[in-house]
Order: structure tokens, then C-alpha cells, then sequence
């Protein structure tokens, strides 16, 4: 097994059903998907006076996804609409200009509340 088809079955591996990952709506389209909620027993980080923020870290292969999100950009998880605050190439293969090919990405997504 050369590396790439090692790295598409470690993708599988991580997203499987049966093992980590479920299904969530990320801007409008369905996918498998690994989502960390990070709160402090439930409720959102406070921010500043009168503010809260909610993060998520989701992980999701690149090819399901079909692009890769840019900081500062506005998406929907589950109904919610969070910013991209953060884009991670987990795992990847790279084409000749450096732009990843397949993989797993972590994205960090913020909402604030108030």
C-alpha cells in the first residue's frame, strides 16, 4: 500500500460511523464529521462584559467537503451560524502549487452570544 492509499483508508478509519464521527449539516449539505464542543459545563466562554463565545472544532475529509473554508468567512453547523476562525490541515496530500489535495481538516468555528 503506497501512501496515499494508506492516508485514504486512515480518513475512513477516523470518519467511520461506527466509530467517531455522525452526521451534522454544514452549510446546508450533510456530511460525516468529527464536532468537539468546547464550553465550560455547558455554557458558552465568556468573552467580554455581556458576551459569550461558542466554539466548535469539527473535523471532516476535504474531498466530502469539496473545498477548503477561509478565516473570517460566516458558516452554518447544525443551524447555527458560526465564523471561521480557524483552518488546519490535518492529514494531506499536496498538489505542486502546496494547495492540499484530500485529507482531514480541522475547522474552528466561534459564535458570540449576548
Amino acid at each position: 500500500m503506497n501512501f496515499k492509499e494508506q492516508m485514504a483508508a486512515d480518513v475512513r478509519t477516523f470518519l467511520n460511523k461506527d466509530e467517531f464521527a455522525n452526521v451534522h449539516v454544514l452549510d446546508e449539505r450533510a456530511l460525516w464529521m468529527i464536532v468537539e464542543n468546547y464550553t465550560r459545563d455547558g455554557e458558552p466562554f465568556p468573552y467580554a462584559e455581556g458576551v459569550s463565545v461558542y466554539r466548535k472544532v469539527i473535523h471532516v475529509d476535504l474531498l466530502e467537503l469539496g473545498y477548503l473554508p477561509k478565516h473570517g468567512e460566516m458558516s452554518t453547523l447544525d443551524g447555527q451560524i458560526y465564523m471561521v476562525t480557524g483552518v488546519d490541515i490535518e492529514e494531506t496530500d499536496m498538489d505542486a502549487n502546496g494547495d492540499p489535495l484530500a485529507g482531514i481538516i480541522k475547522i474552528t468555528l466561534e459564535a458570540n452570544v449576548g
